[in-house]
């Protein structure tokens, strides 16, 4: 295959999964034939190392544009390049609003709070990464009167981790709540996936699948 049909075949994917020689070629050929959006939802942060497909990053984006809620609390920070990069981009451009990012390994959030204040200050007003063990870190920051307006699954691959991640959201949620989750297709959503499904108080908004996405999905709170 040629380094030209080798980059295409990745621009669903996103830019740091091609090889150096690869970016290389991007930038000086590629990129220039690309929309505005298309190069944003692939590149992301180009300093940052960030995963997720780019139709995934759009749906992120897109609900957050779409809805405005007042705070979006996500599971998994990572580095802070995929979902926590377009979350809180998204909300910059509403100019208003937060992701509010749990990390629970501290390699992981130091090097992610250091990389916005370095690369993405001008984010810093809507993104709060929080380092904690579990959810329950999400507590000081949810007004009982006002419950989640929205929050996003991205933990570990741990079945039981992410029941009792959507368990603790539950009580918090109120009509018109906005739940997106990722690797919906895979064992780490075993568990929470049937009950989302056979409850009719969720209208599924969007699902993405193969070869888009290795699953991700929007919904919303009747």
């Amino acid at each position: 295959m040629d380094l030209s049909a080798s980059i295409r075949n990745k621009l669903g994917h996103n830019y740091h999964e091609l090889t150096d020689l690869e970016k290389l070629y991007y930038r000086l050929v590629i990129r220039p034939t690309l929309s505005a959006d298309h190069r944003f939802f692939f590149e992301g942060a180009l300093d940052i190392i960030g995963q997720m497909y780019l139709a995934e990053r759009q749906a992120l984006f897109n609900a957050i544009i779409q809805f405005k809620p007042r705070r979006c609390f996500e599971v998994g920070t990572f580095t802070g390049g995929g979902s926590t990069f377009f979350l809180a981009s998204a909300f910059e451009k509403i100019g208003a609003g937060k992701v509010i990012t749990l990390e629970p390994h501290p390699a992981l959030f130091s090097l992610a709070t250091a990389a916005y204040r370095t690369y993405l200050p001008h984010l810093l007003d809507h993104v709060e990464f929080i380092k904690g063990g579990d959810v329950e870190a999400f507590v000081p920051h949810i007004d009982p009167a006002e419950g989640v307006d929205a929050f996003f699954l991205d933990g570990a691959e741990n079945a039981d981790q992410t029941l009792a991640q959507y368990r603790f959201f539950q009580p918090h949620l109120h009509s018109g709540t906005v739940m997106m989750a990722h690797d919906w297709d895979t064992d780490k959503m075993a568990s929470v996936r049937p009950r989302v499904e056979s409850d009719p108080q969720w209208e599924t908004l969007l699902a993405l699948d193969p070869p888009y996405s290795v699953g991700l999905v929007v919904l919303r709170r009747r």
